[in-house]
């Protein structure tokens, strides 16, 4: 738990790697890590578990995070969009996620996946913007 004022901040360190990239072999593994990673969220919230794996997306102390990034992702795939999380700040009140929409079909609006989040989210306490031409930040607000 942070306490007040103390801001956790995580980079999240990816290969850049498109599916064409990948060979069976790492796509079969990332298929069973998407399987049960569920799993490891449960586990690691228990000592020695959670000692174990500290800085993975999938660990529990991470997993509000992972909620609100699996539902970007959820909402942009329906427009055409993948969402490249690049990394966080936390506090106990907030926080922020830094990524970039990345598009997977042709002839697909940024501005319009924007357009149709905000609406989706309009009362949640997400808020979103574009810091740069490439860059999402997304907050989102505890109550």
């Amino acid at each position: 738990m942070l306490s007040m004022g103390e801001t956790e901040r995580l980079e999240w360190i990816e290969p850049n790697k498109t599916i064409d990239d990948l060979s069976s072999l790492e796509i079969l593994e990332l298929y069973l890590f998407k399987q049960i990673s569920p799993y490891l969220t449960r586990i690691t919230r228990y000592f020695p578990f959670s000692l174990l794996w500290r800085h993975r997306r999938f660990h529990y102390r991470f997993k509000e995070i992972t909620e609100v990034h699996e539902r970007i992702i959820d909402i942009a795939s329906k427009h055409g969009f993948w969402f490249k999380l690049f990394s966080f700040e936390r506090e106990e009140r907030y926080f922020i996620i830094f990524g970039q929409f990345v598009p997977q079909k042709k002839n697909v609006s940024e501005n319009k996946l924007i357009e149709y989040f905000q609406k989706v989210v309009v009362n949640e306490n997400i808020y979103i913007s574009k810091p740069d031409s490439k860059t999402v930040k997304i907050s989102l607000f505890k109550n």
